[in-house]
């Protein structure tokens, strides 16, 4: 009999034999160590050339093309084995790490020499989402399908049903106009102001926060009072 075991920072089995005059026991395991200018990893398998791949913030990526390479909490994954003189395409998998976390360029190519070990850095980042549950001043779910507009111009998205939308990515406070006609009576200005430990890693990437939707009107600046003569 025996029993196998294989894990990211170490490989190993255990066998056992019986006969009639002798009881057999096996035990083996295999792996290796990488130190780094950012710790030290214990890897399970380890070739000749290797790539070190960096990603902060997307914990449980695959690291592709070995779909069993993970990227660990502090960051960092082993690609154990790289073809050195040669180009090589390595990809981060987002599919099961949570849905805060954004990159850029989810792949990096890299070409090392024999015996090298490369590393990668992707640029990553966890952010977070907000579902915003917005209501008009009389109580009313803003209307469904109605734009969603940063003051940069871009539309972030639309309004679904019971006045619900989704916005990601914003570090900063911001005015989001929700507008569902062209004069000001059929827009209004949900004020965002992210919450300052959305981003850590203990905390959910998707918070749901019910909010006001004010009237555009009330975002202007106050007409000048006239003094009496």
């Amino acid at each position: 009999g025996g029993l196998s075991y294989v894990s990211d920072a170490v490989k190993g089995n255990v066998s056992y034999g019986n006969s009639t005059h002798t009881n057999t026991i096996g035990v083996n395991a295999t792996g290796g160590v990488v130190v780094h200018d950012a710790g030290v990893k214990f890897v399970s398998e380890l070739g000749d050339t290797i790539a070190i791949v960096q990603a902060e913030g997307a914990t449980g990526a695959h690291v592709m093309p070995n779909k069993f390479t993970t990227i660990d909490e502090d960051g960092i994954a082993i690609v154990p084995y790289v073809t050195p003189f040669q180009w090589n395409n390595i990809d981060l998998d987002l599919k099961d790490t949570d849905m805060g976390v954004e990159v850029d360029n989810s792949r990096i190519t890299t070409a090392p020499t024999a015996g090298a070990a490369v590393k990668l850095v992707f640029d990553s980042r966890r952010s977070t989402s907000a579902v915003m549950r917005a209501r008009r001043a009389d109580g009313k779910a803003v209307p469904f399908g109605s734009s969603i507009n940063l003051p940069d111009g871009t539309t972030a998205g639309t309004v679904g049903g019971g006045g619900n939308f989704i916005v990601s990515g914003l570090t900063e406070a911001t005015d989001i106009t929700v507008k569902w006609g062209n004069t000001a009576q059929d827009q209004c200005v949900v004020h965002f102001v992210p919450d300052a430990d959305a981003a850590k890693p203990n905390r959910a990437p998707v918070e749901v926060r019910e909010v006001v939707c004010e009237p555009k009107a009330s975002t202007s600046a106050p007409a000048p009072t006239v003094g009496e003569s």
